[in-house]
């Protein structure tokens, strides 16, 4: 198991535990690695199957891949680059779950990058192309947020 952390993303990498019904706030991007995954919708009571499934944020949900290897890529909504993907996320797709396809190649492409140098860069371009999206900026050209980059003094009175 692995968990890589960037600001407003993050990146589980492992064998799907055993979880319940939940709801969060990120949205939630799954990828079945060596076979399918389902996840089941509370809000739609539905169940979606495919290699690669979006949950969007505050859906109702289950995953329904026991022992299966995955990977999860969590994206915070409130992120600016992130609400470029997901704007165009909706568009394309309807809110709630969507199954999304993803080629072999796509795949064999995930993995390269998160195997061997764990680029979320990459990885985020490769998703982007798989769901046809265009690609947004990748993370290390985003301006610095101005209040990390201020310290704060202490006045001495």
């Amino acid at each position: 198991m692995h968990i890589h952390l960037w600001p407003y993303k993050a990146i589980y990498i492992g064998i799907s535990p055993d979880n319940d019904v939940h709801a969060h706030h990120a949205v939630q991007i799954c990828i079945g690695l060596d076979k399918d995954i389902s996840v089941q919708d509370y809000k739609a009571q539905s169940i979606h199957t495919g290699q690669c499934i979006v949950i969007f944020e505050d859906v109702p949900h289950k995953v329904l891949a026991q022992d299966n290897q995955i990977v999860v890529i969590y994206l915070e909504p409130e992120d600016r680059q992130n609400q470029q993907f997901l704007k165009a996320l909706r568009q394309a797709r309807s809110d709630g779950i969507n199954t999304l396809p993803l080629t072999s190649k796509e795949l064999g492409s995930i993995s390269q990058h998160l195997f061997t140098d764990v680029d979320i860069d990459k990885v985020w371009k490769t998703v982007n192309k798989a769901v046809g999206l265009v690609y947004s900026p990748a993370l290390s050209s985003r301006p610095r947020a101005f209040r990390i980059l201020c310290q704060p003094k202490l006045l001495n009175i």
